[in-house]
């Protein structure tokens, strides 16, 4: 029952939502009492994987644990008294720090807000918001979803970028796994 609500009733309420964007409240509200809510603790490989048909675009930024609830109250109030033609949930997630040279959390407990349009809509104006908003926070977006960076501000959000770019060089000069995106973004054209 839980796929088909996920997959064919979301799909066909997306579509609604793509040709008569004043559905997107009422589909805002009963996305949020039809999806589980609540708490998953484990692998993320475990438990977030799940078929999805409804294609969307995404963006997700990492902020600091101590900065959640002010995320948190500022997205609440601004999508209170600005509703954007949104009806995708945000989904939030908390992680551990980790000493990866790239990894958003870069040694410090992190919130993960994940942010949807549906493929198709408009997602600018909500996106350019999330990208102002996420600023403020000093948020660190996901390389693989939309985002705004260019080298200067990958530079000012990850300290340990050169140290990257050296020991990729060292054990992939031959640049087989950089892809035109990458290549752009970290200056190796």
């Amino acid at each position: 029952m839980i796929k088909f609500i996920e997959n064919t009733l979301f799909q066909a309420l997306s579509t609604t939502c793509k040709w008569y964007p004043k559905a997107t409240k009422w589909v805002s509200e009963l996305a949020a009492n039809a999806f589980p809510n609540g708490w998953k603790r484990g692998l993320s490989y475990e438990i977030f994987p799940s078929k999805r048909q409804v294609r969307f675009v995404e963006m997700e930024y990492a902020v600091t644990i101590e900065q959640m609830t002010a995320v948190l109250e500022e997205i609440h109030f601004v999508l209170k008294s600005h509703p954007f033609t949104v009806h995708f949930p945000i989904e939030i997630r908390v992680a551990k720090g980790e000493r990866g040279f790239l990894s958003p959390t870069q040694e410090q407990d992190t919130a993960y807000f994940a942010f949807h349009m549906y493929q198709g809509m408009d997602e600018e104006p909500y996106f350019k918001w999330v990208h102002t908003l996420m600023k403020k926070y000093k948020g660190r977006p996901h390389f693989g979803k939309m985002n705004e960076l260019d080298y200067e501000q990958l530079q000012q959000a990850y300290p340990q970028l050169l140290l990257f770019l050296e020991e990729r060089q060292k054990v992939e000069p031959q640049g087989v796994f950089l892809t035109p995106y990458f290549k752009g973004l970290f200056q190796l054209t």
